[in-house]
């Protein structure tokens, strides 16, 4: 049985059990605000970067880990007779699986397989707990790489941003959709597709959102047979996210609630405080 070891980036906010019960490494993005920089989730987890957001004249700014700290990590794990599976970000959103890639080359051929999830948050993270299960099952490296597959092509998201002052000012939506969108009261629902986030539908309450979350969630739950593994997402919007797992659990029979995580300073940088979401496969 091969020795396996998982790698992700801080982007995939997996709850912190899976972390430490499968020993899944994560290697963090940076955050910068100001003249300082913080290593996403290390320096700066989410109750210390939201309140700092919304205080921030300038809006931070992200960017991926450098070739070397992924090397750091592979030449680690690689040393402890460990093949490594690196599972980021989708490319389309962030140059983090280039840096994996990059930093494979610099390693022993044939000792890490790095993956482009084409996904972001607990939609990545679905697919590392997943493969980090298999792990821990002793499955070998290419059985592994087939499930991390499957699972990323069944893997959705649902996403409702609070604000659009974020995405604007990141320059992700023009000036005028901006004021209209506030002015209208818009809440927009996202989703990913082929790797990047596009709209989905728009709202004009947080009760619609949450209706809005457990509908699309209960439709895919009766598709598939009423099996879902699903997760609740937030930015610094605690209260309103237990209500929708609650609500989901009532609505699907769940025995146990739906895992809960609150998204690092990466996402909530570009969406801001507030958004709401859920991911499922």
């Amino acid at each position: 049985m091969a020795s396996i070891a998982i790698v992700t980036d801080s982007t995939a906010d997996v709850p912190a059990e899976f972390l430490e019960k499968y020993d899944i490494h994560v290697v963090p993005l940076y955050v910068h605000i100001g003249d300082k920089f913080y290593r996403d989730m290390v320096e700066l987890p989410p109750n210390l970067f939201y309140p700092m957001l919304r205080e921030s004249v300038e809006l931070p700014t992200t960017s991926q880990p450098a070739v070397g700290d992924f090397v750091q990590v592979y030449e680690k794990l690689i040393a402890q007779g460990k093949q490594v599976i690196s599972i980021h970000i989708s490319s389309v959103l962030s140059g983090t699986f280039q840096s994996a890639s990059l930093a494979k080359l610099s390693v022993p051929q044939g000792q890490v397989e790095v993956i482009d999830s084409e996904a972001v948050t607990l939609s990545l993270g679905w697919q590392v707990v997943a493969a980090a299960e298999a792990v821990a099952k002793g499955w070998e490296v290419e059985d592994i790489l087939h499930l991390i597959k499957e699972v990323g092509s069944q893997v959705k998201m649902f996403a409702a941003i609070d604000t659009l002052e974020y995405l604007y000012k990141g320059g992700r939506i023009g000036k005028v959709a901006a004021f209209l969108g506030s002015m209208l009261n818009f809440k927009p629902i996202i989703t990913m597709e082929n790797g990047g986030l596009v709209p989905f539908s728009r709202v004009r309450s947080q009760k619609q959102v949450l209706r809005k979350l457990v509908e699309v969630a209960e439709q895919d739950w009766l598709k598939y047979g009423k099996k879902l593994r699903i997760g609740v997402i937030h930015t610094a919007c605690p209260e309103v996210a237990q209500e929708l797992r609650q609500m989901i659990k009532e609505k699907l029979n769940l025995v146990d609630l739906p895992p809960l995580v609150e998204a690092g300073a990466v996402l909530g940088t570009h969406v801001g405080p507030g958004a709401l979401g859920i991911s499922y496969y």
